[in-house]
């Protein structure tokens, strides 16, 4: 299978589990799954969303390597809210993958990112509601991903693994 730009993705095929935590304090979290079938996570991520969360929504990832080692990752995300009309569902419908890819691109420079979004979205006041610097680390530990893999079940881990018998965490 291709992606939408007619090519394989870089990251493969497999499953793509998203395991959902928020206001689960107590309780077992929700685990949903989708297939990568493209080799691109943003296209997986937009199925997750249009058949599990059945919003309205479109995710762009751009992505550079270097070698095999990713060098840097942006995204972007336009999701209609509540009380978009049918004019907005429509003009988020018609929002192309490569054109997200883009806009994620130009999220470096907040001014091209504003231009490129105002275009993307035929020309909609768009307002800035919040700007919080990300700082990248890692909290990873064997332990860490021991508790997430329990968190998932034995079933989802049976489905992720399907005829292989060894799976690679990294």
């Amino acid at each position: 299978t291709y992606g939408a730009d007619g090519t394989n993705g870089p990251w493969g095929t497999g499953i793509l589990s998203i395991l959902y935590t928020k206001n689960f304090e107590g309780k077992i979290p929700y685990t949903g799954m989708v297939p990568v079938s493209t080799g691109y996570l943003d296209e997986a991520i937009n199925e997750y969303y249009k058949d599990s969360e059945q919003l309205a929504s479109k995710v762009g990832l751009a992505v550079e390597f270097d070698g095999q080692k990713v060098q840097s990752a942006r995204g972007s995300l336009i999701q209609a809210v509540g009380g978009a009309g049918p004019e907005e569902l429509e003009v988020l419908a018609q929002i192309t993958q490569k054109e997200l890819r883009e806009l994620a691109r130009e999220s470096v420079d907040l001014k091209k990112f504003e231009e490129k979004a105002s275009a993307i979205l035929k020309n909609r006041p768009l307002r800035q509601v919040d700007r919080v610097d990300l700082i990248a680390f890692c909290n990873c530990s064997q332990e860490r991903i021991e508790r997430a893999l329990l968190l998932t079940g034995k079933e989802a881990i049976m489905e992720a693994l399907g005829a292989d018998e060894v799976m690679d965490i990294s």
